[in-house]
């Protein structure tokens, strides 16, 4: 029977997704490199796990759609917050992939174990911790439909490196294209609000509208 190995599954699981870039910083991540590349995906490494969020974050309002970001554990993960918090706020469906401790040394002090996924929980919709290796593109998969559907957000996926280099059965981890679980539905109005908002602008001499976002300064400033 075929075999693959976890971080082959995870690069795959991506492409699947459509991704065509990633922004990016850290070797533990090397395994899931090859795989991106061998799948063209494009790899956009950076200096700091902030400007790799914050860079993935400006790649998701451009395009409206998803974005990748991969860092390492322990000091990646804190590092990559201010960035993560930013397409929070901006309701940014930015997919933030870290590593972890080899779940096999899990409560046991080493090296830069640190749990990511208590830090985020204010500002991620939803935080993934996969210990199985068959499981991780139903994982990568569950992410991008956090998302993106409905109020787009960020959200985390915390990956054990051990889960990423054993080996499983091709057939027991199967990947599915999106289009076969994920709806395209997004939120509606309220019904009688946009007909109020389409009376103003059907009423107004001079229309304008205001597209993109503003910050909190500049509220404040035009209030």
């Amino acid at each position: 029977m075929a075999k693959v190995r976890g971080s082959t599954l995870v690069g795959r699981a991506l492409k699947n997704e459509k991704v065509k870039a990633i922004f990016t910083l850290g070797g533990e991540l090397s395994e899931i490199y090859d795989t991106c590349i061998d799948e063209g995906i494009q790899l956009i490494d950076m200096r700091h796990e902030q400007a790799v969020a914050n860079a993935a974050t400006g790649y998701a309002m451009a395009t409206g759609g998803p974005a990748v970001t991969m860092v390492t554990s322990g000091p990646g993960a804190v590092n990559m917050t201010p960035g993560i918090t930013t397409a929070w706020y901006a309701c940014a469906p930015v997919v933030a992939i870290t590593t972890h401790t080899p779940h096999l040394f899990e409560g046991k002090g080493s090296i830069q174990e640190f749990d990511s996924r208590d830090m985020y929980r204010s500002i991620t919709k939803w935080r993934g911790y996969c210990t199985t290796t068959r499981r991780l593109p139903e994982y990568v998969a569950t992410a991008f439909r956090y998302a993106d559907t409905g109020r787009k957000g960020p959200v985390l996926l915390d990956l054990p490196y051990d889960i990423l280099l054993l080996e499983v059965d091709k057939k027991d981890a199967p990947i599915i294209p999106p289009e076969r679980y994920r709806t395209n539905a997004r939120p509606y109005g309220d019904p009688q609000l946009v007909k109020k908002a389409v009376k103003w602008l059907l009423d107004a001499e001079r229309p304008g509208i205001l597209i993109g976002a503003e910050s909190f300064g500049q509220a404040l400033q035009r209030n």
